[in-house]
């Protein structure tokens, strides 16, 4: 038995969700993977414009270097934005590249305009080459504050004006989130659900199986059920909430023709126990076979279910062992025990 199957058969509880969650974190893994969704819905042209099979280089640590501990660091305003730096490459024409500056801002902060205007600086004097900017709000900014989207300057006849794109997502209302085809007002949605009702956990349910139906609805590719693990991690849901919504059939269809929900190694390995169990009972005029078959295949196939999901989130390389148990709702150790024993199995 290895380390891992080992873990999996100990009864232990899930780790507090809520200590885990890593807002920054999580809209930097939401970025990283839903680029060019990010550009389809807030900067079109650029998103006309850019070599949408190139993935961009995310800059995002030379970014963080860059600030280090200078004074355009705000050390009263809140850790609840996160900055985000990509080389987008374009297609033939024009220039090979731009910089795409991507922030999120939380409550809280001061000045913020003026913070986007000294990010500007910092990007221009490194790179020597203006970056896009995208801010997207997340709550409303402060009346004492100058209209986002906006900084200027005047004095004495030197005038300095910066615009730069600005959404407002606290403003969207909805119905107009959910009656929209993308996925990221969908995510939008979701975390507002999050903060609304984050201490009432079957409102949250509701709302998460909303979220589902709305994907079965709308004509979604197969690569977006990437997109499941957003929301599992935007709307935390207790453990057995969690399971409840996991074990509901989620079926999304395009024309009649079923592009994701396979069966889970889960409920294959069940299936054939329950199968196996049957096929015992029958011979041995017992009912003895049937339930076995049923638990142990149910066992087997949790544990394997589980095993496989892991392993897949692990080998595709976007997220790390807490954000995994996060989403999983599982403790952190089962994952990096996994890790481990893929690790030794590639050496």
């Amino acid at each position: 038995m290895t380390d891992y199957e080992a873990i999996l058969l100990e009864e232990s509880q899930p780790e507090d969700i809520e200590s885990q969650n890593d807002y920054d974190g999580l809209w930097k893994d939401f970025i990283q993977v839903f680029w060019r969704e990010i550009l389809k819905r807030f900067l079109p042209k650029l998103y006309k414009d850019a070599d949408l099979n190139r993935e961009p280089e995310f800059l995002d640590k030379e970014f963080r270097d860059l600030l280090g501990d200078s004074e355009f660091e705000d050390e009263k305003a809140p850790k609840r934005f996160v900055d985000n730096l990509l080389r987008i490459f374009l297609k033939d024409g024009g220039e090979e590249w731009v910089l795409l500056h991507i922030e999120i801002q939380g409550p809280g902060g001061e000045n913020f305009s003026l913070r986007m205007f000294r990010y500007y600086c910092l990007i221009f004097t490194h790179h020597n080459r203006a970056p896009v900017a995208l801010a997207i709000l997340t709550a409303k900014r402060p009346k004492k504050e100058s209209v986002p989207g906006i900084y200027e300057k005047n004095l004495y006849g030197t005038e300095v004006l910066y615009k730069y794109n600005v959404v407002k997502a606290y403003e969207l209302s909805d119905e107009e989130l959910t009656a929209s085809d993308s996925l990221v007002d969908l995510f939008i949605y979701a975390l507002k659900i999050e903060e609304r009702y984050k201490k009432s956990e079957k409102i949250k349910f509701g709302y998460a199986r909303k979220v589902y139906r709305l994907l079965e609805k709308k004509n979604f590719s197969k690569q977006d059920s990437r997109f499941l693990f957003f929301i599992q991690r935007a709307i935390r849901l207790k453990s057995e909430l969690y399971e409840k919504l996991m074990n509901e059939k989620r079926i999304i269809e395009n024309g009649g023709k079923i592009i994701m929900r396979e069966k889970t190694p889960a409920e294959k390995i069940f299936e054939k126990g329950k199968a196996e169990g049957l096929e015992e009972g029958k011979a041995e005029g017992k009912a003895e076979g049937l339930e076995e078959g049923r638990a142990e295949g149910l066992e087997e196939g949790k544990a394997e279910g589980f095993l496989e999901t892991v392993k897949s989130l692990i080998s595709s390389g976007l997220f790390n062992d807490e954000q995994i148990a996060t989403a999983l709702h599982k403790p952190l150790e089962n994952i990096k025990a996994i890790r481990k024993e893929l690790e030794a199995a590639t050496v």
